[in-house]
């Protein structure tokens, strides 16, 4: 990683619901690295078409956009950004989809890490955040 982190390093973090995503990517920000999530580029249009942010229609949006865009909008829209702000490293959160992984990939210094945890801790997670949308593994 090393020789990586002062070039155009992306990490992209996948995993199950409370896998730990979200604490990896905190403890890859107290590094330097600048935290960015595919859903962001979500927020972005819902913003843009003045709708108001809700699970739903985070849901619809996102639906919406691969459907007239294609399967690797999100990531297209995010490397656009990373691009024009080059804020480098990052590290990119809610990678839902395997055209996202290929339109990251792109970047040669793209590194996918894929986060676990034992079913009952994910479970134990979910009970304790109480996440509005959150579902049982």
């Amino acid at each position: 990683w090393g020789e990586m982190v002062g070039s155009r390093l992306v990490v992209g973090v996948c995993g199950l619901y409370a896998s730990g995503k979200t604490l990896v990517c905190h403890h890859l920000q107290a590094l330097g690295f600048t935290a960015l999530s595919l859903s962001d580029a979500i927020r972005d249009e819902l913003r843009r078409r003045g709708i108001p942010e809700s699970r739903d229609a985070l849901i619809h949006m996102g639906n919406s956009l691969r459907k007239d865009h294609g399967p690797g909008v999100l990531a297209e829209r995010m490397v656009a950004h990373m691009e024009h702000e080059s804020q480098f490293p990052y590290v990119v959160d809610s990678i839902r989809h395997p055209a996202e992984v290929m339109t990251l990939m792109q970047n040669s210094s793209f590194v996918l890490i894929a986060i676990t945890a034992a079913r009952e801790i994910r479970y134990r997670r979910i009970m304790e955040r109480q996440r509005r949308g959150d579902v049982c593994p």
